[in-house]
């Protein structure tokens, strides 16, 4: 045995199913099964990565997951060790064997092909024909029992679809194959969904049972890379030797074999897969061959995910004024790693540069207008969220948001009216397309009741929510023109009540999850209320943002020759003469070598 990392404790239950010496190698050793079914079914031998892939199955921890490219038969291995298993516990119960174990597949389709493939091994494998039962025992697509086990409510292999019915089944051995598919795991809902269901699994298994995963990832937030935290070891098998510097993205999870196989570059699988193969595959597409053949999602989720919040700047913001020019920077130094960050794997906050003002000075203006964009629902699962959103220039500032479940209660419409008077909002926007405009009616008498009208102007949508949402965010983070306030940065809290699924109603995991696909996210009031307040500011953003801070300049500019000479005449106690000044005479430079020459103030 080559086998080093982590295993079961001898004496364990999973010791004696699949490790305890019974005196016969081909019970001893799955690779010698491994060996025998493959030269029964194909007439090959098994390749050496297939032979590591079967050492980690048979010596591996009690919950291991098994990340491989695509191809590189790991069905048909989870195949070979279901039966082996199966044979095992034939010899350790003295030809009664008592194991169930449970294969449970991404749809049904494919968990009863795992199930006719592994009962017609005992016919076309010598040293499983043992196994075949008598007529009485189960012997269907989905279930089947082995020769002599005892009677049990569960067969003794069994197969399943993920999101099939599973109540009421026991087993000592759960096999994932493929669980997470692009039709089952495409929506972050739908991962969720899958990420619990296999946190089932454990309500599934006898005492000191067993779960072993196999699988390809599809996608950064893949509900695989989640099972870590919950005591799941994984080695990972990529169709080619990455290169050192690539190795971080593994998480320190690759298979200590792959540095074996060759300098980096090199197939694992040149027997099955050689160089002109790899790039066959490569030609269907970078983004595809990095998450199918590298098992790196972090490109695929790249493109996949197009908002990000490093194309944010971060930084304190006062309610009535904002700075004219933040500057945006990626560099490592205006990082924010000290702010908590929901982003995928290498985002982060940034700070800003600086804020580039006349002379290098920052320079603020009140803002030229402050919407808050209402997302409004009813009671239920959806939120009412707002977001308040101010301009200057071609810049947004997100001032402040809030999100309630409690629909339309008065608790709710005084926590927006709160609100509205701390960022000194005169103006709300809301979404028609729920309640007919019902929400504006009911804002509208409150806030007038309370002494605080404002413009109240309803918006209606038509096309799809995903697609909209990230046209109207898309070019606003992309041109980094989109300045977050940090409070609204750092207390982006999870929905009250909700402890198992309450970071989707995060308006920053909404944000950085949104794709172009209907229903891509669970929950996303919190964002599309943000994409309605930038949307409502589309138009001003096409201003021409430095001819709108020049004027602003040429204003400022203005009043300071303009108190100056206010100054020279109360000190003089006479009135203007009739001579010019400079603006550098005067004692002001913005930065400028204008020879303007600017007349004193009309008297």
């Amino acid at each position: 045995m080559s086998y080093s990392g982590p295993s079961v404790p001898e004496g364990s239950p999973s010791w004696e199913r699949r490790i305890k010496p019974l005196g016969d190698p081909i019970l001893d050793d799955f690779r010698n099964h491994l060996y025998l079914c493959l030269r029964a079914v194909l007439g090959v031998k098994p390749t050496a990565l297939q032979y590591d892939v079967g050492e980690y199955l048979q010596y591996g921890p009690q919950l291991r997951i098994i990340f491989g490219f695509r191809g590189m038969s790991k069905s048909w291995i989870s195949a070979f060790f279901t039966d082996w298993l199966a044979a095992r516990n034939f010899a350790l119960k003295d030809g009664h064997p008592d194991i169930n174990v449970l294969v449970a597949s991404g749809t049904k389709d494919r968990a009863e092909n795992f199930t006719t493939f592994t009962r017609e091994l005992f016919y076309h494998v010598d040293h499983l024909n043992h196994l075949v039962p008598a007529d009485i025992q189960r012997w269907s697509l989905s279930n089947f029992d082995v020769s002599g086990s005892v009677p049990s409510q569960n067969a003794t292999v069994a197969s399943r679809a993920i999101f099939g019915r599973m109540a009421g089944d026991r087993a000592d051995v759960i096999v994932g194959d493929d669980l997470e598919l692009p039709q089952n795991a495409e929506t972050q809902g739908q991962r969720d969904k899958l990420a619990r269901r296999i946190a089932d699994f454990q309500n599934i298994l006898k005492p000191g049972g067993e779960v072993v995963l196999l699988g390809t990832p599809h996608f950064e937030d893949t509900a695989y890379a989640r099972l870590k935290e919950n005591g799941y070891s994984r080695r990972i098998w990529p169709g080619r030797v990455p290169e050192p510097a690539e190795e971080e993205v593994y998480m320190g999870d690759l298979a200590p074999f792959i540095r074996t196989v060759g300098p980096p570059g090199s197939p694992v699988e040149p027997t099955r897969f050689d160089e002109e193969e790899l790039r066959r595959a490569e030609s269907a597409g970078r983004s595809v061959f990095r998450m199918q053949w590298m098992l790196d999602p972090s490109l695929g989720d790249e493109t996949r995910y197009p908002l990000k919040l490093r194309d944010l700047i971060v930084c304190d913001l006062d309610p009535d004024v904002g700075p004219d020019r933040p500057v945006w920077s990626g560099g490592q130094e205006q990082r924010l790693d000290s702010l908590p960050c929901v982003g995928m794997r290498g985002d982060s906050w940034q700070a800003p540069l600086g804020f580039g003002g006349p002379g290098g000075r920052p320079s603020f203006s009140p803002y030229t207008g402050v919407v808050c964009a209402i997302d409004p629902s009813g009671k239920g699962a959806n939120e009412t969220a707002w977001s308040v959103v101010a301009s200057l220039g071609s810049y947004l500032y997100l001032l402040d948001v809030g999100a309630d479940v409690r629909g339309y209660d008065p608790p709710v419409l005084a926590r927006i009216l709160s609100t509205l008077r701390a960022t000194r909002c005169r103006h709300v926007v809301y979404e028609e397309n729920y309640g007919g405009g019902m929400f504006g009616s009911v804002l509208g008498s409150y806030l007038t009741t309370a002494g605080y009208p404002c413009t109240i102007e309803p918006v209606r949508h038509s096309q799809m929510k995903e697609g909209r949402i990230i046209d109207s965010l898309e070019p606003v983070t992309n041109s980094h023109r989109l300045v977050v306030n940090t409070s609204v940065a750092t207390q982006d809290a999870p929905r009250r009540g909700d402890e198992d699924g309450g970071h989707r109603y995060r308006l920053w995991h909404q944000f950085t999850r949104i794709e172009r696909v209907k229903g891509a996210l669970a929950a996303d009031d919190r964002l599309d209320s943000l994409a309605i307040g930038v949307s409502h500011w589309t138009a001003q953003m096409r201003v021409d943002h430095e001819a709108t801070v020049a004027s602003i300049d040429a204003e400022r500019h203005s009043k300071a020759i303009q108190r100056f000479w206010a100054r020279k005449n109360r000190r003089s106690g006479r009135s203007a003469g009739a001579g010019g000044v400079t603006s550098r005479s005067a004692g002001f430079s913005y930065g400028r070598r204008s020879p303007v020459i600017l007349p004193p103030p009309t008297q």
